[in-house]
């Protein structure tokens, strides 16, 4: 309460939709430490602990994203005293647009093949562990996954870290809901960006855009 107080009294105050952002963020990683505090439930019985956080942020370029995204940055770091890389983590498709953020890679930190080949052989191939153990420890203690330029992930790219967090948390008390394993191994997600900015480089993008070509999913599969 004392962090936001403090923000609505800066020069630059946040925006009401920001704000919106931030509030919806602090409410989850309360009610999540309100579960975690309690006895775990186990089997059938952990449907009844809450779903995991998938937000977006999105908007026009300007709009401040970016800046949300620092706010949202210091209320895990100064706020809740978490380490980048051990509770949370930003990602992007690529090096530059990482580094903008300070994070890292999706292919990097989900140890997924950047060559497209071996990435297509691996979302085909069956019971193939992958470098799970890597990211098993990774994500020993992360709870949220910040994605920035989100218009530049693709389908497969998040379905094969889907499929990996899926193995890689199994023993997270939010990892399933009765028998079914929840999505991206029960972490929370925010994809932040504009979708009718660039698509993935020789990929599907995850929407199609009606006012340019080469977005749809026709014209893609043709190329």
């Amino acid at each position: 309460k004392e962090w936001l107080q403090n923000l609505r009294a800066r020069s630059q105050q946040p925006t009401s939709e920001q704000e919106l952002l931030l509030n919806r963020v602090v409410d989850r990683c309360r009610r999540e430490h309100a579960e975690l505090a309690l006895p775990l439930p186990r089997g059938a019985d952990a449907k009844s602990l809450s779903e995991p956080a998938r937000d977006c942020l999105l908007g026009i370029p300007g709009a401040g994203k970016s800046s949300c995204l620092k706010l949202l940055r210091e209320f895990f770091e100064k706020c809740l005293g978490w380490e980048d890389g051990l509770q949370l983590q930003f990602l992007a498709s690529q090096n530059t647009m990482a580094a903008l953020i300070g994070g890292t890679t999706v292919h990097g930190w989900g140890t997924i093949p950047v060559n497209a080949t071996e990435t297509a052989s691996k979302m085909s191939a069956k019971h193939t562990d992958g470098d799970v153990d890597e990211l098993f420890l990774k994500a020993l203690g992360m709870r949220w996954l910040v994605f920035d330029e989100g218009s530049t992930l693709s389908p497969g790219l998040l379905g094969l870290l889907d499929a990996y967090l899926r193995r890689a948390c199994m023993r997270h008390p939010y990892a399933c809901r009765g028998h079914a394993r929840r999505f991206f191994g029960c972490l929370h997600i925010l994809i932040a960006g504009d979708f009718l900015q660039l698509p993935p480089v020789r990929a599907n993008a995850i929407f199609p855009n009606p006012l340019k070509s080469g977005y749809s999913f026709q014209e893609q599969k043709k190329n």
